[in-house]
């Protein structure tokens, strides 16, 4: 999922129907750095300025939806032309929030005080994707077939987030696995699982953690 929001008052918005609306732009008089269609600050990597075309379409935010918004630019072109940078959700909506950028994408939501805040912001939903969790272990990787691939329960899957399964070893991984991937799990040298997670901002991760506390009482608490 990623919405698009946007500052109801601009009229370039409308222009783009009901995929995004625009936000007037304004200049932050802080510290930054050329990117694109827009000046950053180097802190945050927050939109601060717009250095873009009136014409054109200048965006940042969610990386969901970046390859989408890539392929459907060219339905802009006779009128200017559309960048967006993927800077992640929480940078999107803060730079949107601002008005340095026409519009922001965000797999997160505003808040009722970003609202208050800021009552021009829209969001508006634009694009539907799942968020999966992604596994590297090269003990599999030779493996072959349709039961090759390592299966995660809901459960399973919020108790390794939480840390307390924490080796592809553990009997609630191995009991869901098919008989050739739980062998070579169970003579992994080292089976210990590494998580890797965002540490910025991200939609993407509000969405896997709310996912996570549906799973999981426990998570959720």
């Amino acid at each position: 999922r990623a919405a698009a929001m946007t500052s109801s008052a601009s009229p370039v918005g409308w222009a783009l129907t009901a995929l995004l609306l625009l936000a007037s732009c304004a200049s932050l008089a802080q510290a930054a750095v050329h990117q694109l269609c827009a000046t950053t600050n180097p802190t945050d990597n927050s939109f601060v300025a717009r250095q873009s075309a009136p014409g054109d379409v200048c965006a940042c935010g969610a990386s969901l939806p970046y390859a989408l918004y890539e392929r459907t630019t060219f339905a802009y072109t006779p009128y200017g032309k559309v960048q967006y940078t993927a800077t992640g959700s929480s940078t999107g909506k803060d730079s949107a929030k601002f008005h340095t950028v026409d519009f922001a994408g965000s797999d997160s939501l505003l808040k009722d005080s970003d609202y208050d805040a800021h009552p021009d912001l829209q969001m508006y939903p634009a694009v539907a994707a799942a968020v999966v969790p992604v596994y590297n272990i090269p003990a599999i990787q030779s493996l072959t077939g349709a039961d090759a691939s390592v299966v995660l329960t809901r459960d399973v899957l919020a108790k390794v987030f939480m840390g307390d399964v924490y080796r592809w070893s553990d009997p609630l991984i191995l009991d869901e696995q098919s008989p050739q991937v739980r062998a070579a799990l169970s003579a992994m040298a080292d089976p210990t699982i590494n998580v890797v997670v965002r540490d910025d901002g991200s939609g993407t991760t509000e969405i896997l953690t709310k996912a996570l506390s549906l799973f999981s009482a426990d998570f959720r608490a």
